[in-house]
């Protein structure tokens, strides 16, 4: 076969193969309706507050491990990885308090801020930031309308949050605090 014969199948071959990947791509787009995934359970132990401040105070700093591919993988019986993920936001906090009693629960708050950096994004984004309503209640769920984009933080290997507190009463003891958060990855 002449050499420019050849040297124009292998441009064609090379161009159908990468329009080829490219087609793949968008069909995995399409199959890949998205999937809910819950990225921690944080505890906190949050001690009596007996004296209420102007301004927020600092709870803890919480670090965990966490992979993108195998929670979705795990979401997905395995059919979709991180590959598919172009989009990663908050779809909902579900703040729960285990020993609340009637001068000791989440009217206590008036608002809660957790900050997200990772291993591969150490530029602080607010994950959620909260106000409670002034009713006495252990559980208190959120589901925002719209926030940050999160896929860069969620690339990492380790997740870090910072949780903020302000009060609107003191507290008369420690409160047994659990944060659900889970992400909507598209």
């Amino acid at each position: 076969m002449n050499p420019m014969k050849k040297m124009i199948l292998l441009s064609a071959g090379v161009l159908l193969i990468g329009q080829g990947l490219s087609s793949c791509k968008k069909v995995i787009k399409t199959v890949f309706g998205g999937t809910d995934i819950t990225v921690a359970s944080l505890s906190v132990t949050v001690p009596a507050v007996p004296v209420v401040t102007s301004y927020e105070l600092e709870v803890g700093t919480y670090s965990y491990s966490f992979n993108l591919d195998s929670a979705v993988r795990a979401s997905t019986a395995g059919l979709f990885g991180a590959g598919a993920v172009n989009s990663v936001k908050v779809k909902q906090v579900l703040i729960h308090i285990s020993n609340s009693d009637s001068l000791n629960n989440l009217a206590n708050f008036d608002s809660a801020l957790v900050t997200l950096v990772s291993n591969t994004n150490n530029n602080p984004v607010n994950l959620f930031d909260l106000g409670f309503p002034d009713n006495p209640s252990s559980d208190y769920t959120e589901t925002p309308t719209s926030g940050p984009e999160l896929i860069s933080y969620l690339k990492g290997s380790t997740l870090t949050f910072t949780l903020y507190g302000m009060m609107r009463r003191p507290t008369t003891k420690a409160l047994d605090l659990t944060i659900t958060v889970t992400i909507r990855a598209d």
